[in-house]
């Protein structure tokens, strides 16, 4: 019996460990291998996170706005905008 729990053990943790590394795969691919342009919604949030101030923005929570232009501002490309979103996508994994 004690044989049979030890495998159990091994098998849950061989199997999460498999879906986190499957879910960080999925999760980056198009982050950092192959990545797609800005969609049209995300185009015209990113040129409005420079034009307007953060309060006239409603669309997004303040905090994440803040961040963003914060990263943004000190390197402005689609992966550094992006990157928050990425954060938390990983994040939710675990």
């Amino acid at each position: 019996m004690r044989d049979l729990e030890r495998l159990r053990w091994w098998l849950y943790r061989v199997a999460l460990a498999a879906v986190v590394i499957a879910g960080l795969i999925f999760r980056s691919t198009r982050y950092f291998w192959n990545p797609i342009g800005l969609w049209m919604d995300e185009a015209w949030w990113a040129r409005r996170l420079f034009e307007q101030p953060l309060t006239h923005q409603l669309f997004r929570p303040i905090g994440y706005m803040a961040v963003t232009r914060l990263l943004a501002s000190m390197h402005a490309n689609e992966a550094t905008l992006r990157l928050l979103s990425w954060v938390g996508g990983v994040l939710s994994i675990f």
